[in-house]
């Protein structure tokens, strides 16, 4: 998964210094679990979880508000008592909102040691972590019901008795002095893991309830639940130190979103559900969570509200004529349509409002993909009331869709379900959309109440019967034109195909009799790669059509060929900046090692492609009764023997001067090693000395073919940067690369085959 970093301030107890003071807040988080969600389960470490997910728990959310569910600690939790408490961690935590997934990782669970110091307190001191449900636009947490749960369950160790303590927010917490709604849990005893669920009405505040504001005794139990802004496990006991483990989170009632609501807050579901087209379900039992995982165009959780529908299409689609070439930029945005032009009155509600401009990134992190319910009525319309969720592939400088050709994606795969058809629309250019009155290329998806994953072939998208006017270029089909006698119809057999090399988008259209009908689009492919991932090779699909299959920037051609550097050059690239790709080779001879290439230093003549090259790595100058027919000067020989590796680099210079290629996203290989292979990035001689080292990824040894991204790049374990960086090093280095460079090193002197077949961008 692909880390996301967070500023994550829902520690209510420290809501007085918030983000002000990092030192005080600390937390994690990645994109949710890929894994289907089951209701019960909250947080779930040994699936990969990072972050608290609510998606098949919570019914509602209040309007504008985001899920959260990062883990925070509270590295002063007692302070404000006079206190010195704190945590200690078994990991090494790292910079930023993700610091804890060092620990999580680490022992499959948040583990560490509580030390309690009393300081000037006259109760006793405490440490916890804990982690907020939602968040509003602000940031701010808010509260939200969750007494369908109808308690939480845990899994843990500890060295002392742990409290579950119910957060209520700012205003509560600060009147209340920190004497929360709590339940006492029991520590464990020899390690051993103890699994405690406690209901609602357990919870109970400390202070005596006679001393207390009727208001105030209205907030344990049920109606906390009802208004619960989150949960804090804490460890709170006499001066000391005590380990503790929090293995695992869950709600008590198994299924808890067909579970009644007794206590429902203000913003109730039933109140958001009469607002507009980003109200909530009614019924939250409709609910269904997507996979959110791979679908090589489309992946929910890493790509969000975009598709990346140009990893397969070319921005130049014919590079020899270059009057054909059209700039483009990719596109992707999920948005919306409705009927509304035709006087239809229907409209999609969503699980969660939607952000700026009418973005669906929150309705994807809720459903891990896009799910809804839409809503269809007839209006004035004089067609079957729809509605669409749809995305554009490519845009032109001036921002308006342009068309592709997609025909190398060979169709298009679904993630979906659906309580009717789904109708699966090519969308053309706009003139063409115009003469064919809207009545697109369509396939069918069947309704589905379970999700489903399925592909269609571009030869199963088809013209309704009986349309009119159908543009030439959706007759011109290549398959018909060497052919004299031909059906007059059999063009309409090969209208998807058509269709796809004039691709402008793909509606998804829910068009049935007036109703409610709730669905889900989850992973998006095509047919060559389906829901594989891009990681696994090179994401190319055919020379005839797009880009080149894994060598756009080198082909496999016979001898030692320049790799294109400059395919993808544009503003970012200074003026100055000329094209290198020519390969060198580096041995380390400097370092007194006796390394070598076949027939090198003689001029290079190697078949990099086919053949190889075959490289003897030695630490040491050949014994005399060798030497017969060497010619290794004498001066060479009395070099002292390497205490590094042996090594041999191959490698290619981007440019005349450190260019930024971050566009291409990372980079593929088809290559073959009898030794696993390490590629470097070496970048500018500044940015080396922040480094301190290079960037690598060591592919596997055999043949393979394997694409890494920049964020795969790392530093070695023990490197630490000289100055804090904003990403990673691997997308840091990309934008300031200076050379590529292919490693082969042993800690034995030993004989080595590489071969360098392709090299592509991940990307393009």
């Amino acid at each position: 998964m692909r880390t996301k970093f967070y500023i994550t301030c829902g520690a209510i107890a420290l809501a007085a210094t918030g983000c002000l003071d990092n030192q005080n807040v600390t937390g994690t988080s990645t994109e949710p679990n890929t894994v289907q969600a089951d209701g019960s389960v909250l947080w779930d470490p040994s699936r990969g979880d990072y972050r608290v997910d609510f998606t098949a728990s919570v019914a509602a959310l209040p309007k504008g508000a985001v899920a959260d569910g990062h883990w925070y600690w509270e590295a002063k939790s007692d302070a404000k008592k006079g206190g010195t408490s704190y945590i200690s961690w078994p990991a090494q935590l790292t910079e930023g909102a993700d610091s804890l997934s060092s620990v999580i990782d680490s022992c499959q669970g948040l583990c560490g040691t509580a030390v309690l110091k009393k300081g000037s307190m006259t109760s006793s001191p405490y440490a916890g972590v804990g982690f907020v449900i939602a968040r509003d636009e602000s940031g701010e947490p808010v509260p939200v019901d969750v007494s369908s749960w109808g308690g939480v369950c845990m899994t843990y160790t500890s060295e002392a008795n742990p409290l579950i303590v119910l957060d209520l927010g700012d205003s509560l917490e600060h009147e209340l002095g920190d004497e929360l709604p709590s339940a006492s849990l029991t520590k464990s005893k020899d390690g051993s893991e103890i699994t405690k669920c406690v209901s609602w009405d357990e919870f109970a505040l400390s202070t005596k309830s006679n001393e207390l504001p009727k208001s105030w005794q209205e907030v344990v139990g049920e109606k906390a639940a009802s208004q619960l802004v989150g949960l804090k496990f804490r460890i709170q006991a006499n001066s000391g130190e005590y380990k503790f483990n929090v293995r695992h989170v869950g709600t008590k009632e198994k299924n808890p979103l067909k579970t009644p609501h007794k206590n429902l807050s203000s913003s109730s579901q039933a109140e958001s559900a009469k607002s507009s087209s980003s109200s909530l379900f009614v019924d939250p039992s409709s609910w269904r969570v997507l996979g959110g995982g791979d679908g090589s165009l489309w992946t929910p959780l890493k790509d969000k509200d975009r598709v990346q529908a140009l990893l397969y299409t070319p921005y130049k689609e014919n590079e020899v004529a270059e009057s054909s070439y059209r700039p483009m930029e990719q596109d992707g945005r999920w948005f919306i349509e409705t009927d509304a032009a035709r006087g239809g009155k229907s409209s999609i509600a969503w699980p969660v409002s939607l952000g700026e401009d009418s973005s669906l990134i929150d309705v994807v992190e809720f459903c891990k993909g896009l799910c809804g319910r839409a809503s269809l009525k007839q209006g004035t319309s004089q067609k079957a009331p729809a509605v669409a969720v749809s995305f554009n592939i490519a845009k032109d400088p001036a921002g308006k869709p342009t068309y592709v050709d997609a025909w190398n994606w060979q169709g298009i795969c679904v993630e979906y379900y659906s309580e009717t058809d789904l109708s699966v629309e090519l969308v053309l250019l706009d003139s063409l959309n115009r003469i064919l009155d809207y009545n697109l290329p369509a396939a069918k998806l069947s309704k589905s109440l379970s999700i489903e994953k399925t592909c269609i072939p571009w030869d199963q998208f088809r013209l309704p019967e009986g349309v009119e006017n159908v543009p030439q270029v959706l007759k011109d089909s290549y398959h018909l034109r060497d052919s004299s006698s031909v059906d007059e119809d059999q063009w309409k057999l090969y209208v998807g195909e058509q269709a796809s090399m004039q691709l402008v988008g793909v509606n998804f259209k829910i068009q049935a009799d007036e109703g409610d009908y709730s669905f889900g689009i989850g992973a998006i492919g095509n047919l060559f790669r389906e829901f594989k991932s891009n990681t696994d090779m090179p994401i190319c699909v055919s020379k005839l059509h797009g880009k080149l299959c894994g060598e756009d920037l080198m082909e496999k051609v016979p001898g030692f060929p320049r790799v294109s550097t400059a395919r993808y050059a544009d503003d970012s690239w200074s003026e100055n900046a000329v094209e290198d790709g020519k390969w060198f080779i580096e041995t380390d001879s400097a370092k007194g090692g006796h390394s070598s290439l076949t027939q090198y230093p003689v001029p290079v003549y190697f078949d990099l492609a086919y053949d190889g090259i075959d490289i003897t790595l030695q630490r040491e100058a050949k014994k005399n009764d060798e030497l017969e027919n060497d010619t290794t000067t004498g001066d060479e020989l009395l070099r002292e023997v390497m205490t590094d590796d042996p090594y041999v680099v191959l490698g290619f210079n981007v440019a005349n001067v450190p260019v930024d290629v971050s566009n291409w996203g990372g980079m593929c290989f088809e290559y073959f090693s009898t030794i696993p292979l390490t590629v470097e990035l070496d970048v500018s001689d500044s940015l080396n000395a922040v480094f301190g080292a290079k960037p690598y990824v060591v592919l596997p040894e055999s043949e393979w073919q394997k694409c890494v991204r920049w964020s795969d790049f790392a530093l070695p374990t023990e490197q630490i940067p000289s100055e804090n960086l904003e990403g990673s090093v691997g997308e840091i280095a990309a934008k300031h690369l200076s050379a590529i460079r292919f490693v082969v090193q042993s800690h034995e002197d030993t004989e080595v085959t590489l071969k360098i077949c392709t090299i592509s961008t991940y990307y393009f």
